[in-house]
C-alpha cells in the first residue's frame, strides 16, 4: 500500500511512495550515438543497438535507410523487424519485405524462407528490439525532450489536452500525441519515434502523450525515458485483450519504471498494483492522504467547477469552466503534474480558468436558440458512461429529462455490454440503443447483448442505424431535454464489416436542425 512520507522542508516536494526505489528499466539498447534522422545508420551501429557482438561477416559499414515492421511499407535499404501479432506473424512476410527492398531481417527465429545471404539478426523480443532500433535511428528523441506519459482507462485525452493548454499559456513550446490525432492512442514505433524526433528538431520542450495498455504490453515506449508518468484510473476495458483486471493493471504498471517521476491517483483502487516499480512517486487525491489535493469541490453546468488546490507549500482556489467530478480529477492531475514539472502555480491557475472543452468529452454542441441541449461524449466503457450520466443528472433542474443514445463496439470486450445497458436504465430517462463501430460483428447481436442489461420497465427503443437514431432523438426533443450522444466523441467515422467510412454526428445534427 502507499504510505505517506513527510516533507523535509516546508514548500519542498518530496517523494510520496516511500516503499519504492529509484527506477530505471534497462532496455536492450546499448549503443550511444546521435542520429538526426537524415543520416542512415550503419550495420555496425545496428548491431551495437541490439547488443549483438558477432557480425557474421556482415558489411558493417553498410548504411540502413530506415526501420520497418510492416512488410507493405518497407522501402529500399530498410531493416525489417518481424513481429508476432494477434492475427499475423511478421516472420511469415519476410519475402514480401525483401522484394520491397529490405536488406536485413530482425526476428525471434530465422524464417525458413529467408535466403542464406540475407543478414538475420536474432533477438529474444522483436517488439523491444523495434522500439530500441527506432529510438536509435531517430537519435534517442526522449533525451532531447521532456516527455510526459499519461495512462489509465479514462482521462488520458483530457489530461493531455489540459497539460498542453497550461504549458502553452505558461510560455513553453509543446506538442501532444494521442487519441485526438485520429489514429491509435499511442502510434506504432516507426511513427512515434519519428514524430518525437521531429518535435525535438523543431525546438519543442515538452511532449504530452497518451500511453495505452496495448502500447505498454507491446513495448512501443520501452526505449523512451519519461520526465513524468501519470496514472489516472483503471476500470473494466480491453479485457478481451488483457484477460482480467489484474493483467490490465500489470500492463499499466509497465510505464512507471521508465519515468524519472510518477504521479498516481490515490483514490483509485488499483493504485497499489500500478505503482509497483515506480521510483520517485507522488499522489493526488480528493481525500486526505496526498500532497496534491482537491478540497471542497463543487460544480454546475453554468458555473463550471471550483475547489481548493492544496499542494506542497501552499493552497489556492481553482476555477474552471468545465464541470463534473471526473473533471475535478483531470484538472487536479494536470495541476499536480504542472507543479512537479516546475510551472508557476499562478500561471497554471490562470490557464485552468480559461480551459477549453476537449472535443468529444462532454462537449456541449451549439444548436442555436433551442429549449433543449445536446452533448457528445466519448464514453464507451461502463465507468465512463456512468460518470458522464451522473454528471449530467447532478446538474439537471426540476422537470428536465436525460435522453441517452449509445451502442457498443464490435470485436471488443463483450462483457461490458450488459453492464452499460444496466447503467443506461439506471441514469437515463429514455435510452436509444443503436450501432457504434460494429466492425465484423452483426450489430443486432451486439444490441441484443446490451438489451440483456436494460430494465424492461424503463423507457427505451432500438434503432439500428445511428444516423436515424440521432434524428429520432432530435425529432422528439422537448423543452428541458438533455440529449447525450455517447460513444463516438471526437470520432468522425463509422467502422463496419465493409470498412471505415466518414460519419460525423455533428454534421448530422447541423443538417437536421438546419444550422
Amino acid at each position: 500500500m502507499i504510505s505517506h512520507k513527510p516533507h523535509s522542508r516546508k514548500g519542498e516536494t518530496q517523494p510520496f511512495l516511500s516503499h519504492l526505489s529509484q527506477p530505471i528499466t534497462k532496455t536492450i539498447r546499448s549503443a550511444k550515438f546521435e542520429h538526426n534522422g537524415g543520416i542512415p545508420l550503419t550495420f555496425q551501429r545496428l548491431l551495437q543497438t541490439l547488443n549483438i557482438k558477432d557480425s557474421n561477416n556482415f558489411d558493417v559499414e553498410r548504411q540502413i535507410s530506415g526501420i520497418c515492421s510492416d512488410s507493405r511499407q518497407v522501402k529500399s535499404g530498410n531493416v525489417f523487424v518481424a513481429l508476432r501479432g494477434q492475427k499475423s506473424d511478421g516472420h511469415h512476410h519476410v519475402l514480401s519485405a525483401l522484394r520491397a527492398g529490405a536488406i536485413a531481417v530482425v526476428g525471434e527465429e530465422r524464417p525458413p524462407a529467408l535466403p542464406s545471404h540475407i543478414p538475420f539478426l536474432p533477438v529474444e523480443d522483436s517488439r523491444a528490439a523495434l522500439a530500441s532500433l527506432c529510438d536509435a535511428f531517430y537519435g534517442h528523441p526522449s533525451s532531447r525532450l521532456k516527455l510526459v506519459g499519461v495512462t489509465g482507462t479514462n482521462g488520458k485525452t483530457s489530461t493531455v489536452h489540459m497539460l498542453k493548454h497550461i504549458f502553452t499559456l505558461a510560455g513553453k513550446t509543446c506538442e501532444s500525441i494521442g487519441t485526438l490525432d485520429g489514429g491509435l492512442t499511442t502510434p506504432d514505433c516507426e511513427e512515434l519515434y519519428r514524430r518525437l524526433h521531429e518535435y525535438a528538431e523543431d525546438g519543442c520542450e515538452y511532449v504530452f502523450m497518451e500511453v495505452s495498455s496495448h502500447a505498454l504490453e507491446w513495448k512501443k515506449v520501452s526505449a523512451l525515458r519519461f520526465a513524468l508518468g501519470i496514472y489516472t484510473n483503471l476500470t473494466g476495458e480491453h479485457l478481451d485483450f488483457h484477460g482480467d483486471m489484474r493483467a490490465y493493471a500489470k500492463a499499466k504498471a509497465k510505464l512507471f519504471p521508465l519515468c524519472v517521476k510518477s504521479l498516481f491517483n490515490a483514490d483509485d483502487p488499483y493504485v497499489g498494483e500500478v505503482s509497483q516499480g515506480a521510483g520517485e512517486a507522488y499522489t493526488y487525491s480528493c481525500g486526505e492522504s496526498s500532497p496534491f489535493r482537491a478540497l471542497h469541490a463543487r460544480w454546475s453546468e453554468k458555473g463550471g467547477l471550483q475547489y481548493d488546490f492544496l499542494f506542497p507549500g501552499g493552497m489556492t482556489r481553482i476555477r474552471c469552466p468545465l464541470f463534473g467530478r471526473f473533471q475535478v480529477y483531470n484538472t487536479l492531475a494536470a495541476l499536480s503534474a504542472s507543479r512537479l514539472l516546475g510551472i508557476d502555480i499562478e500561471a497554471a491557475k490562470s490557464a485552468v480558468t480559461v480551459m477549453p472543452f476537449v472535443k468529444g468529452r462532454l462537449e456541449k454542441i451549439d444548436i442555436g436558440e433551442r429549449d433543449f441541449s445536446l452533448y457528445i461524449d466519448y464514453a464507451h466503457t461502463p465507468d465512463a458512461l456512468e460518470k458522464v450520466l451522473k454528471t449530467l443528472r447532478e446538474t439537471m433542474g426540476e422537470g428536465e429529462k436525460l435522453i441517452l443514445l449509445f451502442g457498443c463496439g464490435g470485436d471488443r470486450d463483450r462483457g461490458k455490454r450488459r453492464l452499460m445497458g444496466q447503467i443506461a436504465s439506471r441514469y437515463a430517462d429514455v435510452t436509444v440503443l443503436t450501432s457504434d463501430n460494429s466492425r465484423s460483428e452483426d450489430r443486432r447481436e451486439i444490441l441484443n447483448e446490451i438489451l440483456r442489461g436494460i430494465d424492461k420497465e424503463s423507457a427505451y427503443t432500438v434503432i439500428e442505424d445511428r444516423k436515424q437514431a440521432i434524428e429520432y432523438c432530435l425529432s422528439h426533443a422537448k423543452a428541458g431535454h438533455r440529449i447525450l450522444l455517447a460513444g463516438k466523441g471526437h470520432e468522425e467515422y463509422e467502422i463496419t464489416a465493409e470498412g471505415k467510412k466518414p460519419f460525423s454526428e455533428r454534421d448530422i445534427v447541423r443538417k437536421y436542425l438546419e444550422l
